[in-house]
């Protein structure tokens, strides 16, 4: 593949080892520009992501009343919002600026995953072609570690992780991507790094074979990830039919090369269609929610209705990832 101008975007949901994705892209010789969020007691490493394109998609977000940690986010409604023109410009404007002068540059932050028809608006915007690196990870160690973080509540984290997962793949379906195991890379980073080099089309020289053994014997360790678990794990999870296995099953696959083409686009249909009905009730919940909040906002009686929503949103959660039908 050629391209005047390229970027590579890496795709995945909070927790799933975007940053250390992020920084394997890295290592192949893309620059990440030098406004990187600093390392803290959640990732030691560092994020690896621009910390002005982290404000401006929470800017993105705020048009709906959303955040990083929102189900049912509407893409279609940030773009019907008259303020999301300004931001587009802004957000287009800052990477004109800082990524210019190169041919190939990298980004990375979780919201934009869920943003890509944004996105793609700016990328046509700077004349770069967009090729997307998506991490894969099991859904039970990023609920997990959401929880520990405090940023989300194991079912919470389930049904984010499906929604994140299920934009970025299907926002992607006829673009250059590669899918990354998280996990394949403690242990086989050599071998996983010239796998993204190839499906990248990007050079490996001297120089980045030296950052690749950097990366593998320096920069990962086993308490970057965490916890780990298989496929049996999961499926003990969730009763039969799960979207939520369904879902993980396949793009492991593709992570793995097992999987790609017709066979992996016919799947996803089918995957898909089960989806849909889903992500209608994420969004309706979500409008409900906010409809809440700003009817009762300087109101004393917010905490009845309120609490109400909470008990609902819950027990819908409950009934998904028990494989209920109804929920399906």
């Amino acid at each position: 593949m050629t391209a005047a101008r390229r970027v590579i975007v890496v795709l995945g949901m909070q927790r799933s080892g975007t940053s250390t994705i992020a920084r394997a892209v890295h290592t192949l010789g893309v620059t990440l520009g030098n406004n990187l969020l600093a390392p803290n007691m959640f990732n030691p490493r560092g994020y690896w992501e621009d910390q002005r394109i982290w404000k401006l998609n929470q800017q993105f977000l705020d048009l709906i009343g959303a955040s990083h940690q929102t189900s049912g986010v509407n893409c279609g409604k940030i773009l019907d919002h008259p303020q999301c023109e300004k931001l587009i410009a802004r957000t287009t404007a800052y990477l004109r600026k800082e990524f210019n002068a190169y041919t190939t540059w990298g980004l990375k932050d979780p919201h934009i995953g869920r943003l890509l028809p944004i996105w793609k608006i700016i990328f046509h915007r700077l004349n770069v072609r967009p090729s997307y690196v998506i991490a894969i990870r099991n859904p039970l160690s990023i609920a997990e570690s959401l929880e520990r973080c405090g940023l989300a509540d194991r079912e919470s984290g389930f049904v984010l992780w499906l929604e994140n997962m299920h934009s970025a793949v299907s926002e992607t379906l006829s673009d250059h991507r590669v899918f990354v195991d998280y996990d394949q890379l403690f242990g086989r980073a050599e071998s996983q790094l010239l796998r993204m080099a190839r499906a990248l089309d990007l050079p490996v020289g001297p120089e980045q074979k030296r950052n690749i053994e950097v990366f593998a014997n320096h920069f990962l360790s086993d308490n970057l990830r965490g916890s780990s678990y298989g496929l049996p794990q999961l499926r003990a999870m969730f009763a039969d039919p799960s979207i939520f296995y369904d879902l993980y099953e396949c793009v492991r696959m593709a992570a793995h090369d097992q999987i790609a083409g017709d066979a992996l686009s016919d799947r996803w249909s089918l995957i898909s269609r089960r989806y849909a009905d889903i992500h209608r009730c994420l969004i309706a919940g979500s409008l409900q929610y906010q409809h809440l909040l700003e009817r009762y906002q300087n109101r004393n009686r917010i905490w009845k209705p309120l609490k109400k929503m909470e008990k609902m949103v819950r027990t819908g959660r409950k009934k998904l990832m028990q494989g209920s039908r109804a929920a399906l």
